[in-house]
């Protein structure tokens, strides 16, 4: 949701919702686990796939990759854009 990603975020928050009522309500407190289990493999679906969901979300709102830059923050690197000083990259 920080990344303006808004239809995905605002899509698994209503799944979990409607997930959690359902398991609840059949499973009782032994659905926990089941509701442990999906909510690590959500995460692990996330972390493989959340920065290519994030690329695609800035290209299609018309954003452009124009350098790669080794900074330490996010702020940090457009300042060294801004000023055209890029550090030297180890590859």
């Amino acid at each position: 949701m920080i990344k303006k990603i808004w239809g995905l975020g605002f899509g698994v928050m209503l799944a979990f919702l409607v997930i959690g009522f359902i398991i609840g309500a059949e499973m009782g407190e032994a659905g926990d686990a089941t509701l442990n289990g999906i909510g690590a493999t959500a995460n692990l679906i996330f972390g493989v796939h959340g920065n290519s969901w994030r690329e695609k979300n800035l290209a299609s709102r018309g954003f452009a990759q124009k350098k790669t830059i080794n900074a330490a923050s996010p702020r940090e690197a457009i300042a060294l854009y801004l000023k055209g000083e890029m550090p030297l990259q180890n590859n």
